[in-house]
């Protein structure tokens, strides 16, 4: 088996990405990119209380 270390960056540019990564088949750890999206800062509990209110979910 040949295993090797993950590159793992903070962001990519979406050429890059697709350069060195998609068109090549390789992984890639990509850490903050979901730090960009306004799900980040927009999901949380107040926010889906305030959308789906006070339900319970049960078995």
């Amino acid at each position: 088996m040949n295993l090797r270390p993950i590159p793992t960056v903070e962001t990519i540019s979406p050429n890059d990405f697709k350069a060195n990564y998609y068109n090549t088949s390789q992984p890639l750890i990509i850490k903050g990119l979901a730090k960009q999206w306004p799900a980040y800062t927009k999901w949380n509990w107040d926010y889906f209380i305030d959308i789906v209110g006070q339900k319970k979910w049960g078995i």
